[in-house]
């Protein structure tokens, strides 16, 4: 398929942190911002870096979920039909959460 783009998923824990990355890709890159009222968290779709950043973090368990069957090995490995790659595991979140 001629027209489709992979993008990265980074989790980012700090929204001062993915302000940062939509200031530095302004003016060079295409890209989307999303806030997000109901989870309270933003999002960086960049069509120039290729990533979506973002600090909604999303578990491979869910991406597993939201594929099916078919991505059951996500559990293991970022699921490459969704190319979301999750750079933190879901104990590390739970224990910021904790420290919060």
């Amino acid at each position: 398929m001629k027209n489709k783009i992979i993008f990265e998923y980074e989790y980012i824990n700090k929204v001062e942190d993915v302000r940062k990355h939509i200031q530095n890709c302004e003016g060079k890159h295409t890209q989307q911002a999303i806030y997000s009222t109901f989870h309270d968290a933003l999002t960086q779709v960049c069509f120039g870096c290729r990533k979506i950043r973002s600090t909604l973090f999303i578990s491979k368990e869910e991406i597993v979920e939201w594929c099916g069957e078919q991505c059951q090995k996500a559990i293991e490995e970022a699921c490459v039909d969704c190319y979301l790659k999750v750079e933190e595991s879901v104990s590390e979140v739970l224990e910021k959460v904790r420290m919060d």
